[in-house]
């Protein structure tokens, strides 16, 4: 079982801050330091990027702080029983700076873990133990979906953002216009800089999640076509049906009867 000890979301220390164990703990400790830092490795001071996330083994020397008057960071003490570490057979790596392809998801799931902790509810060491291991999971997700996503770009965090809104509500009436607006772009850059990262248009992405969500509720459901149309954000049902028979080979009712008939 993995066992929070402690634990602090989007802790913020001002006028400096420095944190020093000269034997570290005798459990492990997960930072995600959302400001410019600093942390010695091997003896040597390191200047870290914001967002960074850091893993440190048990009875580990641990000397880190602030780069400026502001730290920012989230954190977390655990301890694991019973089992060999998760972290350890994802193989992420101890005392070493990690840039994620997503760091404010791993920083959503650390609020949650923080809540259930202080909630003290009647199952909170089962819930933190589950928070915890899906945390483990969505690190070595990242850390495997990190190499050539472009997450270098200065704009990959924001886009990426914009990416899991669509995803998350592809039947909205998104316009490129207006979300490039909204991300302070023209219209042409946010378009060229959304396929340069993902390999797909914006309004490419929200067809095909579109498409995949009404997959799902012709498979899952009996709502009706029409009703399916406009719940998937179209504003026709004969749009729908082209627009789904283009991408899948057959209509909206044709699926259906295939996928019911496989059941």
């Amino acid at each position: 079982m993995i066992s929070v000890i402690y634990c602090g979301a989007d802790s913020r220390h001002r006028n400096g801050f420095e944190m020093e164990r000269r034997f570290g703990a005798d459990h492990y400790v997960l930072l995600v330091v959302k400001t410019q830092a600093w942390v010695e490795l091997n003896g040597q001071r390191v200047e870290t990027k914001p967002n960074m996330v850091l893993l440190f083994d048990k009875n580990i020397y641990t000397h880190y702080g602030s780069v400026g008057n502001f730290f920012n960071d989230d954190w977390i003490h655990f301890s694991v029983t019973g089992e060999k570490p998760l972290a350890e057979l994802l193989e992420i790596p101890y005392e070493t700076p990690l840039y994620l392809s997503n760091p404010e998801e791993i920083s959503k799931v650390i609020q949650l873990i923080a809540a259930a902790f202080y909630r003290n509810g009647c199952c909170k060491e089962n819930v933190t133990d589950a928070l915890m291991r899906s945390l483990f999971y969505m690190i070595d997700e990242q850390m495997a979906g990190s190499e050539g996503t472009g997450r270098e770009n200065k704009y990959f965090q924001l886009m990426s953002k914009v990416r899991s809104k669509i995803q998350n509500a592809p039947y909205q009436k998104w316009c490129v216009e207006e979300i490039a607006e909204e991300v302070h772009m023209s219209a042409s850059y946010f378009q060229h800089l959304y396929k340069e990262l993902f390999g797909i248009s914006c309004i490419q992405d929200v067809i095909e999640n579109r498409i995949s969500m009404a997959k799902y509720y012709l498979t899952t459901t009996d709502m009706p076509i029409h009703a399916l149309a406009g719940y998937c954000g179209y504003d026709s049902d004969l749009h729908f049906m082209r627009q789904f028979k283009k991408h899948t080979g057959m209509t909206p009712s044709a699926y259906r009867e295939m996928t019911h008939a496989h059941h």
